[in-house]
């Protein structure tokens, strides 16, 4: 399998177990808009995903001028359903607006603590291993 689908496989796993955390909290203390705002609200980060993937391997297979154009459209596009969503939690009752901002953010999060728990593994590691002799870096 491509490592690209694995990185984006993995991402959407551990996104959707986070918003699943944060939407049974808020279903446990009876905020069920809260919850389906966060659930609808990762709903599109992950398809927004999925559909920024896509696009990038179509557009490195095209000119660059029409890569250019058509890249153009499918971010419009990928904007259009983000301000979609937050239109709609605006306007509905049911469903919580800054719940589906925290949704929307979720991949960004996710990505944002894996690159911080590398980070601190990276630095333990130097931490526990500190001669360069004993790493076998010489």
């Amino acid at each position: 399998m491509d490592e690209v689908a694995v990185v984006q496989r993995r991402l959407i796993f551990q996104a959707a177990v986070a918003s699943s955390v944060l939407a049974g909290l808020a279903i446990f203390t009876g905020r069920w808009p809260e919850a389906l705002g966060v659930l609808s609200g990762t709903l599109v980060a992950i398809l927004n995903l999925c559909l920024l993937a896509r696009s990038i391997r179509s557009l490195l297979s095209i000119s660059p001028r029409a890569a250019r154009v058509k890249g153009a459209f499918n971010y419009i596009g990928r904007f259009m359903l983000m301000a979609a969503i937050l239109i709609y939690s605006f306007t509905s009752p049911h469903i919580n607006m800054y719940a589906v901002l925290v949704g929307l953010l979720m991949i960004k999060a996710v990505i944002l603590v894996g690159a911080i728990i590398a980070y601190c593994r990276e630095r333990l590691s130097l931490i526990f291993h500190p001669a360069p002799e004993e790493r076998g870096d010489e």
